[in-house]
């Protein structure tokens, strides 16, 4: 039988809203350190593309991130759907 435990409110700071901003979605790719990737000639181009389209894409992220989550998940199906896609296309192929 399990027994219910309440938190006393006065204990504890209550949460806040989390705030998602163009600017700090900005600031990850700034972050990227390429020559520690498992494949750095890769990760370096991967790299240098997202900062070169921090701007335009930082605004769009930022506003996918602040959909329910429900929601957050249709560009990460659609991205997985298309490396699966890729992955089993080069599969197919060698």
């Amino acid at each position: 039988m399990s027994q219910k435990v309440e938190l006393d409110p006065s204990l504890y700071d209550p949460i806040q809203l989390l705030k998602i901003t163009r600017n700090g979605v900005a600031k990850q790719p700034t972050k990227i350190k390429a020559a520690k990737a498992a494949h750095p000639e890769k990760i370096k181009l991967l790299a240098r593309f997202l900062k070169e389209m921090t701007e335009p894409l930082s605004g769009m992220l930022s506003f996918i991130y602040q959909c329910p989550v429900s929601l957050t998940a249709i560009p990460c199906k659609t991205l997985e759907h298309q490396i699966l896609t890729e992955s089993l296309q080069g599969f197919r192929a060698n």
